[in-house]
């Protein structure tokens, strides 16, 4: 679970480096009883319309999705204010908590 943490990670500032408008981004990990939820944030230029070339293939999300999908998780990806947030809910297992 931890390298798939890691993986959303990745995939998300590499997308927030890419294209995002400031090339920075916020990470916070919040481990729970239950699960871990990566979120991360950048901000983004709003206004501006960019067609899907533009903005990439999408096939990272993609990836990033059957990635959190092997553990059981969950991912959403999408604008927020003033930016992109993308979250990941991966459910710990008990091997995890110990």
């Amino acid at each position: 679970m931890s390298h798939v943490a890691y993986r959303v990670i990745q995939e998300a500032l590499t997308n927030a480096h890419k294209h995002g408008t400031e090339h920075r981004a916020h990470v916070l990990v919040h481990v729970g009883k239950d699960a871990v939820v990566v979120t991360v944030s950048n901000p983004m230029d709003t206004g501006t319309a960019r067609g899907r070339d533009a903005a990439g293939s999408g096939l990272g999300l993609v990836g990033l999705r059957e990635r959190v999908a092997s553990v059981r998780g969950a991912v959403s990806a999408g604008p927020a204010t003033a930016g992109w947030k993308v979250e990941a809910r991966l459910p710990l297992s008990r091997e995890d908590t110990q």
